[in-house]
């Protein structure tokens, strides 16, 4: 699974280089080249990803008694859980209780065959709970399917992360770019902030990149 971070690389006061992703306060550190603090800035997302973003994602596939059900999805913005077998509301919300089946069976209403292999495939490890708009939240735009407008946090940046979003000069440039004004006030993916950038200050949006990492190696 891919994640797009986005990062700001610039020269300090001393002409060095450093790189900075905004979205979760990561810094590298001082260098004579951009590629060098790009580097450097690119080691510790990916330690990211091993560490804090493993750990947001485990919050999400269940506990260690139950896991969500390979075949429920979710229906927004409410947050209720649909089988997508029947399309019915599920009554246990999607949950399979690894440690009481009868629980499970009792509760699940698709038929008692398909029951059964739902069971034992999380049971035997061969799915982890794992939903992709769970955790996810939404870029404002974004367009297309459901689940492409929404991204991780880690993937999202404010427009207050560069400009002075209460000064008239830029409030005048922004809507001079024709920008939509759900932008004004909300995160953004990484396409959608270098996009937006890009129309209101082209010297910073030479600073600006989307760098794309593999979450899981």
């Amino acid at each position: 699974m891919k994640v797009k971070f986005l990062i700001h690389v610039a020269r300090d006061n001393k002409q060095l280089w450093i790189a900075r992703c905004l979205a979760i306060s990561k810094v590298s550190g001082a260098y004579c080249l951009r590629e060098e603090a790009t580097e450097d800035l690119r080691k510790q997302l990916i330690l990211f990803n091993e560490t804090q973003a493993k750990k947001y994602l485990s919050g999400w596939k269940g506990t260690t008694e139950t896991i969500n059900c390979p075949e429920g999805f979710v229906t927004l913005p409410v947050d209720f859980w649909k089988c997508k077998i029947n399309r019915e509301l599920c009554s246990i919300q999607c949950q399979v209780y690894i440690k009481d089946k009868e629980k499970f069976l009792a509760g699940c209403r698709v038929p008692k065959e398909k029951k059964e292999e739902i069971f034992n495939t999380v049971k035997n490890l061969k799915y982890e709970g794992f939903h992709h708009i769970l955790g996810r939240y939404l870029c404002s735009l974004c367009s297309g399917k459901e689940y492409e407008r929404y991204h991780y946090p880690w993937e999202l940046t404010s427009l207050d992360k560069f400009f002075d979003l209460g000064c008239t000069e830029f409030r005048k440039t922004f809507l001079r770019a024709n920008i939509g004004l759900a932008a004004y006030g909300s995160a953004l993916c990484s396409r959608h902030i270098k996009e937006v950038v890009s129309k209101i200050d082209l010297n910073l949006e030479k600073e600006v990149e989307i760098l794309g990492l593999n979450i899981f190696r």
